[in-house]
C-alpha cells in the first residue's frame, strides 16, 4: 500500500507541463502512468494472500466468477513510464506488503467504517467474520 500510495502521490505532484496536442493522435504522451511492483503476481494469489493475511480460509472464502476468466490467470501492466518520467520505483518487499496492508485495514477499521457508511456503497457481512478478525 506505502509503494502505491507513494507513487500516487508521485504523479499527482509531478510537473508534467501541458499535454501536447500531439497526444490525440499519441496515447503514449497522455499523462497516465501504470503503477506497478513489478511483482507478477495472479489476481487469484493476491486474493489468497489478503483471505489469509485475515486469518481466514481461502477455499472457504474465495468464490470464481465465471464471466471473467482471465483476470484469474494475468494482469499485467507496464509501469516503464511511471519509473523513467518521474523516477518511481517500489522500494518495499512485495511478498509482506499485502499482510501489512491488511493489518494497516484492520487497525484502523473506523476509518474506512465512515468512508462505507458515508458512501453506502460496499456492504460487509461481518456476522460471518470471526470476532477477532473484526477487530472487537
Amino acid at each position: 500500500m506505502t509503494d502505491h500510495c507513494a507513487a500516487v502521490h508521485r504523479v499527482l505532484h509531478a510537473e508534467l507541463g501541458p499535454t501536447p496536442p500531439q497526444a490525440a493522435t499519441d496515447p503514449a504522451l497522455l499523462p497516465i502512468f501504470d503503477i506497478s511492483a513489478r511483482h507478477e503476481v495472479t489476481n487469484l494469489d493476491m486474493v489468497h494472500r489478503v483471505v489469509t493475511a485475515l486469518g481466514l480460509d481461502p477455499a472457504e472464502w474465495i468464490e470464481r466468477i465465471p464471466d471473467r476468466p482471465n483476470h484469474d490467470r494475468r494482469y499485467l501492466i507496464n509501469p516503464e513510464k511511471a519509473e523513467t518520467r518521474l523516477g518511481r520505483r517500489p522500494v518495499h518487499d512485495f511478498d509482506s506488503a499485502p499482510a501489512e496492508t491488511v493489518r494497516w485495514y484492520v487497525e484502523h477499521r473506523a476509518w474506512w467504517e465512515w468512508i462505507l457508511e458515508e458512501k453506502g456503497e460496499l456492504g460487509v457481512d461481518w456476522g460471518a467474520v470471526s470476532p477477532a478478525t473484526r477487530g472487537h
